[in-house]
């Protein structure tokens, strides 16, 4: 909830400010909400206001935290990356960075477990 607050005051810039049209601000408010829920998560987990869990993050919340992170940062560099802007342009700009960023973070962490996961034979390779 507070991610989606803290969301609405740059979207509505950008409505104001540059014209968006519905499809993109809404895409918009997820990446930046989505991106601010994890950056309150991460910061309260260091301050400890988030109960600290034992149990792993699934795969796939920790991919989708990666993407939506990826697009807003993509969003924040739109100005200086394309030099026309038009809705299709940004759509595949945000849906690109978060595709590419999700696939190689679900890669890495593929890798990653599998390697936690082998036994300490084959670790002495």
């Amino acid at each position: 909830m507070l991610a989606a607050v803290l969301a609405l005051p740059f979207v509505a810039a950008k409505i104001v400010l540059e014209g968006y049209p519905a499809p993109l601000v809404l895409l918009v408010f997820g990446f930046v909400a989505a991106s601010l829920l994890v950056f309150v998560v991460v910061v309260g987990a260091y301050l400890r206001v988030v109960a600290p869990r034992q149990a792993r993050t699934p795969a796939w919340l920790f991919t989708v935290m990666v993407a939506c992170t990826a697009g807003a940062v993509a969003f924040a560099f739109h100005d200086s990356l394309l030099a026309h802007q038009t809705v299709k342009e940004l759509s595949v700009l945000f849906f690109g960075a978060g595709v590419t960023a999700g696939a190689v973070s679900l890669a890495l962490q593929t890798l990653w477990r599998r390697r936690a996961n082998r036994a300490p034979a084959d670790r002495r390779r």
